[in-house]
């Protein structure tokens, strides 16, 4: 075997290597936050205020925006004070220890006929309605609690907090509520969305899914400069069925966005093997192209 010959394999070789590494193409795609809400009050209201402004930073359970609701927490303070100041239960536990002892004297006494059966049942009886009395006052008192807590929970609704870690998006759609401002029930009133993770849904042809599978590192670089370096993903969901008009399939991809690096809605190219490699394996299959031309030459 010649050197011709053994050259023209290796660059066989390495056009099978080239082709390889190459074998998936750039994707355009757009971002997205990974989650996405617009939150409303259950009910409607004044707004009395508004704890966040667009851009505001915010954890989950954080107050957003409170409603009045002055007859809820005149509820709340008087059932607080009732159960706090409640003596009603010492009372009946005190009625109910007296009578105890008054039934423990008349059944000594009765048992030296120092009582008659009459005083005996007079003092059972008395026992009974104090002991009955006790365990009605604890039931106010558990009724109480039980009203608090309603009244906490009705409360709670005119209070609009964070479900998730986020940023404020927006308040109110389209225009700025105010205090003093009425807002209807179901109407959205802030927007929240969270960007420490953007998902990705990239339409991806089938061809270059028959290798993939969930947890395959993918990579994407925004089409907005200077934000253009190149960003690890990862494939989290690929679709069972294929698009029979575009012949692809829907991939869907997380990416961590650390300290805010893309943006949600940007336009975003997406590979699913790392460009940066296949540019190196293009430089070097013309290299060993060049080297074939320069040797074949030497040899004619």
């Amino acid at each position: 075997m010649n050197l011709f010959s053994i050259l023209r394999m290796l660059v066989i070789f390495g056009m099978c290597l080239y082709l390889t590494s190459t074998s998936w193409s750039q994707i355009d795609a757009v971002t997205k936050a990974r989650d996405d809400r617009s939150l409303a009050f259950l009910q409607g209201g004044k707004v009395v205020k508004i704890a966040v402004k667009p851009g505001s930073l915010v954890k989950a359970n954080d107050v957003l925006m409170i409603l009045e609701d002055k007859k809820g927490e005149s509820d709340i303070r008087i059932l607080e004070m009732r159960i706090q100041l409640d003596v009603t239960i010492e009372a009946a536990k005190a009625q109910r220890d007296l009578a105890q002892v008054n039934l423990d004297q008349t059944q000594q006494m009765w048992e030296a006929d120092a009582a008659n059966d009459l005083e005996l049942r007079n003092r059972k009886v008395e026992f009974k309605i104090a002991e009955l009395e006790l365990q009605q006052r604890q039931l106010d008192l558990q009724e109480a609690q039980l009203r608090l807590k309603e009244a906490k929970e009705t409360h709670s609704r005119y209070t609009l907090r964070a479900p998730i870690d986020g940023v404020i998006q927006r308040v109110k759609e389209g225009e700025e509520v105010a205090v003093g401002e009425i807002v209807q029930p179901g109407e959205p009133v802030v927007r929240l969305v969270a960007v420490e993770t953007l998902t990705i849904d990239a339409h991806v042809p089938v061809t270059d899914t028959l290798d993939l599978k969930v947890g395959h590192k993918a990579y994407i670089k925004a089409k907005v400069a200077p934000r253009d370096r190149l960003i690890n993903g990862t494939v989290q969901h690929i679709a069972k069925v294929v698009d029979p008009a575009s012949g692809t399939k829907l991939i869907r991809i997380n990416v961590p966005n650390e300290n805010d690096y893309l943006g949600a809605g940007w336009q975003v190219s997406v590979y699913l093997s790392n460009p940066q490699t296949a540019a190196k394996s293009e430089t070097n299959m013309k290299h060993l192209t060049q080297l074939v031309g320069v040797v074949t030459g030497k040899n004619r």
